[in-house]
């Protein structure tokens, strides 16, 4: 079994969802993702939260028109405590891969077809009823153009303040 945060490494290697569940991820050097504009990312939620709700987030995909994305992942990361509940999307398939219910920290979606462009969902956080002050969601996009390398967006930071 390949762990989630290997996942989206060896879907960017491989493509090929078969390959993934036959073989697993494939031996080979450990290349990090090259920065690119290629792909924007942009978050949205609300500005505070309650211990011992839910939190929505908004996320949306934007791709540069001369871009053909061939592989796409996001990784965004919770707050401590934070677990993730579920995602809906409101066009289109939700991701191929995504967390299960009850996941905290590290939450990857992954699409082994990518979605049409911009790509729009939404994913539900329950928050702990010990949750204090401020509270920062972090994610980032990895992708492949083509037949080309893995690339990544900058890491987008958005901050939430208990009510």
């Amino acid at each position: 079994m390949i762990h989630p945060k290997n996942v989206l490494h060896c879907v960017l290697l491989t493509l090929s969802w078969t390959a993934l569940l036959l073989t697993g991820c494939p031996a080979g050097p450990d290349v990090p993702p090259t920065l690119s504009d290629a792909v924007v990312l942009t978050r949205s939620h609300l500005v505070s939260y309650s211990p011992g709700s839910t939190l929505e987030v908004t996320l949306t995909i934007e791709v540069r028109e001369d871009v053909d994305i061939s592989a796409i992942a996001l990784v965004e990361t919770a707050p401590p405590g934070w677990v993730y509940t579920g995602v809906s999307s409101a066009r289109g398939g939700l991701p191929a891969l995504r967390p299960q219910s009850g996941t905290e920290g590290d939450l990857n979606f992954v699409w082994i077809q990518p979605p049409n462009f911009p790509y729009t969902f939404t994913y539900t956080l329950g928050i702990p009823l010990n949750a204090a002050g401020t509270a920062t969601l972090q994610g980032h996009a990895e992708f492949r153009q083509g037949d080309g390398a893995a690339e990544t967006t900058d890491t987008l930071s958005s901050s939430v303040q208990q009510l």
